[in-house]
């Protein structure tokens, strides 16, 4: 029993280490991508990049809550939390990236918004192994 609490200890401060790894990753790649666009002026890129990374960040987040890893798909938390939040998410850098104008302020602020990022990336991962039995089985 005692050599079972360590190991839960030990996996902890790896998924630590992990995410301060994925933070260090993720930062460089950042100030490489702000380099690029201030040579070329492709502003998009940094929408992109920005979406990509919080979803990222969200699945590494939600690795922490899994408790079992066997494939039992939550269908509600997949399509009325995630798959929402990954459209209005990609929303923005789609239409930036198409050259669309005309996209209300509002718009862009609820797409650009890196938490939809982190919740799509955590919500999809939980709704893949969720460990909730079904409602009426």
């Amino acid at each position: 029993m005692e050599k079972y609490k360590w190991s839960t200890y030990l996996w902890k401060l790896l998924w630590v280490v992990g995410l301060i790894i994925l933070s260090l990753i993720i930062l460089n790649f950042e100030n490489q991508v702000r380099n690029f666009v201030d040579a070329t002026l492709y502003f998009s890129l940094i929408f992109w990049f920005n979406l990509i990374s919080s979803i990222l960040f969200g699945i590494y987040i939600s690795l922490i809550f899994v408790k079992t890893w066997s494939l039992n798909i939550n269908t509600t938390l997949l399509w009325g939390v995630s798959i929402p939040c990954i459209l209005i998410s990609f929303f923005y850098p789609i239409m930036l990236t198409l050259g669309k104008a005309g996209v209300p302020n509002w718009i862009i602020q609820i797409s650009t918004s890196e938490v939809l990022g982190i919740v799509s990336g955590m919500t999809l991962i939980l709704s893949f192994f969720s460990n909730q039995s079904k409602i009426g089985n």
